[in-house]
């Protein structure tokens, strides 16, 4: 794992390096500044993972390199350090984007783990925002899939419906060289390809016939013009090999394809892929038709492939009508001839015969009358000869050149009179079994179906009858069929003949599916999903609703259809702010979030995250507004009440431990690591034993499991070893199966008032003390009252008595000098007065301290 890089701000050089060196020791790669300017200079060349600054430096102050720095890298956690620090300082560090203020000097346990949580902090930051972003992106693809899957569905019915357009362009047109020449025309604007060219094959080699390139610049199609009636121009080999191979062929990377052919070697074709399909009239191939999504955003597929080889199928069918029509009005333009032709050599006859027999005049002008009678008979028959010959080519054109298979039978002699070749195509059958056996195609139908088929047509023989059925042709493939059967009558209203339409619906029936599958699986996401999905068209009404809807407003699709979203779930003072966001969807702003409340059918408000997006038709204009959102409200709530906890837990004054079941620490807080000095990192895969003692941790242990929780007082050291009085209350947290999932505990510092308590009852004892004092002080007040008057009368005449001894004394002297001298009668008692005195002077004094002492006792 690399080093932390610390940016260390500091202009005492001394801290900066004892720091440093402190720091290096405990594996942080530490860069020091001395000022400000320096150390934006630094980061500004190498970005730190978190900064330390101090906060008073001369020229730039600390809360003025966290604001540089913050403009610099917003996320980068920036500790500030003072041995001055003040509330409101703290305050406003942490409002400019400080992650801590630390006082100094910094205790590098504490800062190591400061340093070590910010960095966990901004990964966790990174992490979540990651999160957020895997979430949205998550959200967009599900959007995208859904509008995917509907852009897909939409497109493939335009697709089908663009080539029933083609087929009925196809059918009003009547010649051949203007089918060929609207071909491309027709490819480009009805299937959506960007080019298509036609090529004719003229005795074995290709000419450009006719070609369709609106997105392209005119310079441009001058340019392939001239190149494709260059001499040095190469026809792909592909194209021949179509018509050779009858088969469409479909060229994916023109680079990669080594037959694709080059100007020059190396040459990079611009071209996207080319898909070529040979063009049949007459089941001969006369050309091919190429096409290219030149600029379309996604690859071509094998659906366009498929509509792309339909279309030109469809040109090589209006190809044949229109020859067999030409075929037709030829075969009547021959028969009016011979028609023309007789009624001349009739003239003539009759022209001669007037000649030869002038006699029979009136006989010939009879004979003329008749044969002006007969040339008006035999007009009026060649006219209904005509018109039914032309009845008859119509007919079998019509049935013959349709897609449809046509029947006819016969009841009265029970055959089938007529089959149109469409019938081989669609039953894989020979149409001459359905002539030998009329109940031929029963046979054909599904085992699965045939019962039914055949009852219905027993049931209805007598009325129009259409059912859906499925077949197996020969080759095991199964293909869907709608038939109508009709019965047609005489001019008896007798039934005579029944006729028959046989439809290949395969195609339609499996692109019905296909679409009601999607359908069904798009409905299914909507109403399973468990966001909330509702459809507005661009008035702001409700046109789509799903479950997930239903069940958090109380609404159902019903209740809400056709109604504006603000009138029914808006509340009053977002009702401006949700309309001017969806004026922007319409206006093409879009995708865009935003939260808002939706008011339930109980009144209840429901915060709801929204996504939203629209929904555009083949021209780009927006349809319909469509928003994705997921119920917040208890989320929203969860995370203001973890919000919550979250600081009560960081910014507590006791100590919160989180165990897991075996008692093992999981998480502390900073007022736990304040308190005992150990750093989460040290506490981990331990027990509270290391900090109470085995014997405290069994007692508590014991209560947890026996009541689920505990309450008492004991004695914690602290990672110094220093004793401290706490107050413990834990509790066990149960998860939803009542087993123990956490434990937690709160651990208050009551050392000081355990002191204060000890304080108390010294004190407390020093009062009753004191009170036995001063009842002793009035004791020895009095006491000394009482012996202080006798020895004051005492002392007075013990004074009096010295003074009279003393004279006595003074006048033996004066008076018997000798006699006191030689007499010790008179001497000795003298001495033994006066040695008495000072034994009464020695006790008195001390009766006399001892009565001050006791006096001075009393007054404490």
């Amino acid at each position: 794992m690399d080093k932390i890089k610390v940016l260390y701000i500091e202009d005492d050089a001394g801290q900066r390096k004892q720091f440093a060196e402190q720091m290096a020791a405990r594996s942080f790669k530490v860069i020091s500044a001395a000022s400000g300017a320096a150390a934006l200079r630094s980061f500004k060349k190498t970005r730190a993972d978190v900064v330390l600054c101090d906060l008073n430096m001369p020229k730039m102050n600390g809360l003025e390199v966290l604001k540089r720095i913050k403009q610099i890298d917003k996320d980068v956690p920036v500790i500030i350090l003072t041995a001055h620090g003040s509330v409101d300082i703290a305050v406003k560090a942490l409002k400019d984007g400080a992650y801590d203020f630390v006082l100094k000097p910094p205790e590098i346990n504490k800062i190591s783990s400061t340093l070590h949580k910010a960095i966990e902090k901004i990964q966790l930051q990174t992490q979540l925002e990651q999160s957020k972003k895997d979430l949205e992106r998550y959200s967009q693809k599900l959007e995208k899939r859904v509008e995917e899957r509907t852009g897909r569905l939409e497109y493939a019915n335009r697709q089908l419906i663009a080539l029933n357009e083609v087929s009925n362009k196809f059918s009003s047109i009547y010649s051949e060289k203007e089918l060929l020449k609207e071909a491309p025309k027709l490819l480009c604007k009805s299937l959506d390809f960007d080019r298509a060219t036609l090529f004719l094959d003229k005795k074995g080699r290709l000419a450009l016939y006719s070609l369709c390139m609106a997105k392209d610049s005119e310079e441009l199609i001058r340019n392939f013009l001239d190149r494709i009636k260059s001499k040095k121009f190469k026809m792909p080999p592909h194209f021949m090999a179509s018509i050779e191979q009858n088969k469409t062929i479909f060229i994916p990377d023109l680079n990669a394809d080594p037959r694709w052919p080059k100007d020059e070697p190396g040459q990079v074709i611009r071209t996207k892929a080319v898909v070529v399909s040979p063009i049949k009239a007459e089941k001969k191939s006369i050309g091919v038709i190429v096409g290219n999504m030149q600029y379309h955003d996604r690859d071509m597929d094998d659906k366009d492939i498929a509509r792309f080889e339909m279309f030109a199928n469809m040109v090589g069918f209006a190809l044949d009508n229109i020859r067999s029509y030409r075929t037709l009005e030829t075969k009547v333009l021959e028969r009016t001839k011979e028609l023309r032709y007789a009624n001349l050599q009739l003239r003539r006859e009759a022209k001669e015969s007037e000649k030869k027999t002038n006699s029979l005049a009136k006989a010939n002008i009879d004979l003329l009358t008749a044969q002006e009678e007969l040339k008006k008979k035999h007009a009026e028959m060649a006219k209904l000869l005509k018109n039914l010959s032309e009845s008859e080519e119509k007919f079998r054109q019509l049935t013959e050149n349709i897609d449809e298979a046509f029947w006819m039978a016969d009841l009265s002699i029970r055959k089938t009179i007529y089959v149109s070749p469409a019938y081989e195509q669609i039953y894989g059958r020979p149409a001459k079994s359905l002539y030998r056996n009329s109940w031929d195609w029963l046979e054909a139908i599904h085992p699965d179906d045939r019962t039914r088929v055949s009852k219905n047509i027993n049931k209805h023989r007598d009325r129009e009858n259409e059912q859906e059925y499925r077949i197996v042709r020969p080759d095991k493939s199964v293909r869907w069929i709608s038939s109508r059967v009709f019965p047609i009558r005489n001019s008896k209203g007798e039934i005579y003949r029944i006729c028959g339409v046989s439809t290949d619906i395969t195609d339609r029936k499996l692109a019905r599916e296909a679409l009601e599958r999607e359908r069904n699986f798009v409905s299914a996401i909507l109403d399973t999903a468990g966001a909330l999905v509702v459809v507005l068209d661009l008035k702001g009404r409700i046109i789509r609703f799903n479950r997930a809807c239903e069940e958090t407003t109380g609404y159902s699709f019903e209740q809400v259809a056709g109604k504006h979203v603000w009138d029914l779930f808006l509340i009053p003072t977002e009702v401006l702010r949700v309309r001017a966001t969806f004026d922007k969807l319409i206006g093409g702003d879009f995708p865009n979030r935003t939260e808002n409340y939706w008011l339930t059918k109980e009144g209840e408000q429901r915060l709801i995250d929204w996504s939203n997006t629209a929904l555009v038709d083949k021209d780009g204009k927006i349809e319909f507004v469509i928003g994705i959102g997921i119920d917040i409200t208890e989320r929203k709530q969860t995370e203001e009440k973890l919000k919550l906890y979250r600081e009560i837990f960081i910014n507590s004054h006791d100590a919160i431990a989180i165990y897991d079941p075996q008692g093992l620490f999981l998480e502390i807080n900073p007022a736990h690591k304040k308190l005992l000095e150990y750093t989460e990192k040290e506490m981990q895969n331990k027990t509270p034993a290391i900090l109470v003692g085995d014997e405290s941790f069994q007692k508590i242990a014991t209560e947890l499991e026996k009541k689920g929780s505990f309450r008492g007082e004991l004695v914690s050291y602290s990672k110094s070893g220093r004793p401290i009085d706490i107050e413990l209350a834990a509790f066990t947290i149960y998860n939803d199966q009542s087993e123990v999932h956490r434990r937690v505990g709160f651990a208050r510092d009551i050392t000081e008032r355990k002191q204060a308590e000890k304080t108390l009852k010294e004190t407390q004892t020093q009062l009753v003390q004191s009170e036995k004092m001063a009842s002793l002080g009035m004791l020895v007040a009095g006491i000394a009252h009482e012996i202080n008057t006798p020895i004051g009368a005492v002392s007075s005449m013990h004074d009096t008595l010295k003074r009279a001894v003393r004279k006595l004394k003074e006048t033996l002297e004066a008076q018997f000098p000798q006699e006191l001298q030689e007499n010790p009668g008179l001497s000795k008692p003298l001495r033994v007065i006066e040695d008495a005195n000072r034994v009464i002077d020695h006790g008195s004094e001390r009766v006399i301290t001892i009565v001050r002492r006791l006096r001075s006792f009393a007054r404490l």
